[in-house]
C-alpha cells in the first residue's frame, strides 16, 4: 500500500513472491498504490506485476480499509523508512508484517512479536519470511493480534495528540 517504486523494495518483494508462488499455489500478492517515474521499478518486474495471473495491481484510492481486511499480512522490504504508516495500519487491522530490518521498519515492527524483519534486498530471506507467515495461520494471527494491542496502546491519535501538544509547549516556554 503505497508508491510503487524501487526504494520501497517492489523489485524484491515481487521477485520473492513469484518465488513463493512456485512452492504454494494459493498464494497472492496484492500491490495497492501508485507508479514513481523518478524511482521506476525494473522492466522485468513491471512485465510480471501486468502479466503473473497471481499478481493484482490495484491504483490508489483512498480507501484503503477493505484492501487490509482481504488481507493476510502485510510486506514493507523498503531500504529505508522514516516511521512507516503501512505497518501501523496493518497493526489497526491485525495483520502480521514482514518488513525489512532498515531504521523505521525495525522502530515499527517488533520482531518475532508484531511481525518479523528481514535482511534489506535479500529476497530469499523475504521469500522465507513470506512463506513462513503464509504458511502458520496461528503466528499470522498471533503477531497481528500483538501488532492490533500495540497500535491501540502506543498509537492512538489521543496519545499522539497529546505527545505533540507537550513538545510545542517546551519548544514556546524555550
Amino acid at each position: 500500500v503505497g508508491w510503487l517504486r524501487k526504494e520501497k523494495g517492489v523489485n524484491e518483494l515481487v521477485r520473492a513472491f513469484v518465488l513463493l508462488s512456485q512452492e504454494n499455489p494459493k498464494v497472492h500478492l496484492v500491490l495497492l498504490g501508485r507508479y514513481w517515474p523518478a524511482d521506476p521499478l525494473e522492466y522485468e518486474v513491471q512485465q510480471l506485476i501486468d502479466t503473473h495471473p497471481r499478481i493484482h495491481y490495484l491504483p490508489w484510492r483512498f480507501d484503503v480499509v477493505p484492501v487490509y481486511a482481504a488481507a493476510d499480512l502485510v510486506a514493507l522490504p523498503s531500504y529505508r523508512e522514516g516511521f512507516p504508516n503501512v505497518v501501523l495500519e496493518a497493526g489497526a487491522a491485525g495483520l502480521a508484517v514482514v518488513a525489512t530490518d532498515v531504521i523505521g521498519c525495525r522502530e515499527a515492527v517488533q520482531d518475532g512479536v508484531t511481525g518479523l524483519l528481514v535482511p534489506c534486498g535479500d529476497v530469499l530471506a523475504l521469500k522465507e519470511g513470506l512463506k513462513r507467515l503464509a504458511d502458520d495461520a496461528g503466528l499470522r494471527s498471533k503477531l497481528g493480534a500483538n501488532g492490533r494491542r500495540r497500535v491501540e496502546r502506543e498509537f492512538r491519535q489521543e496519545i499522539i495528540w497529546e505527545g505533540l501538544l507537550k513538545l510545542y509547549r517546551q519548544l514556546l516556554a524555550n
